[in-house]
């Protein structure tokens, strides 16, 4: 798209189908960018149909889906190892980090450099390295540094358990930390969540709540007020 500005997207799975809240999101605020952007999708797949293409395609949103095995418990265990070298949490984070993926965001970076490059979930931040000269907007679902110290806390959970959940929590707020200070542009889902980033550093932050496209329920019947 000639004169057009473009957006680069890192996910670390396939908006779609639309049977989940991360889903939703990812998808309607992609779908709402592409009406003024060339927005481009790197994202990992399992396995995917013709049916993802056709839909983000038919939303403006260009696929460029990267096919994953599911790594085996060697696999994952190596990984978990990687991320306690590097002293980062391995849930929500570490475990994401794929080279095939890393390639493709940067085959992409370098064919087309995007004026911004946008990264779905704190996982991607892991992509924050192939930013080029564009800006790097982050789009924080969920605080989760405080979802591992509240899961840390459960009493279903065993102590051995609980202890690498708190571990992990705070492992997790120094990795937030460093990527709140590191883009140029946060987006949280709520105003608590806005309250905690803006606690950690200097991000200039956007509150976008998740919303509902109310042109499909017209149909619906209007309720009645009570009595």
């Amino acid at each position: 798209m000639l004169g057009t500005r473009s957006i680069l997207a890192v996910t670390s799975e396939l908006p779609w189908p639309l049977d989940t809240g991360g889903h939703l999101r990812t998808f309607h605020l992609l779908k709402a960018l592409a009406t003024r952007f060339d927005v481009r999708l790197v994202t990992a797949a399992d396995s995917m149909d013709g049916s993802s293409h056709t839909a983000l395609g038919s939303a403006g949103i260009r696929l460029c889906a990267t096919p994953l095995h599911r790594r085996t418990l060697f696999g994952e265990a190596r990984q978990m190892l990687a991320a306690a070298a590097a002293r980062e949490p391995y849930v929500f984070y570490r475990r994401h980090d794929r080279p095939a993926l890393h390639a493709a965001v940067a085959r992409e970076a370098a064919d087309a450099p995007p004026d911004i490059l946008y990264l779905d979930h704190l996982d991607s931040f892991l992509f924050a390295k192939h930013r080029g000269a564009g800006r790097v907007v982050l789009d924080l679902h969920n605080a989760y540094a405080t979802l591992l110290a509240r899961m840390s806390k459960d009493p279903e959970h065993g102590v051995l358990r609980r202890a690498y959940l708190r571990h992990e929590a705070n492992r997790m707020r120094t990795t937030e930390a460093r990527a709140v200070k590191a883009v140029d542009l946060l987006f949280t889902v709520s105003e608590d969540e806005r309250r905690h980033y803006a606690a950690l550093g200097p991000s200039p932050i956007a509150l976008v709540p998740n919303g509902v496209d109310c042109r499909r329920y017209t149909s619906l019947p209007v309720g009645r007020e009570e009595a």
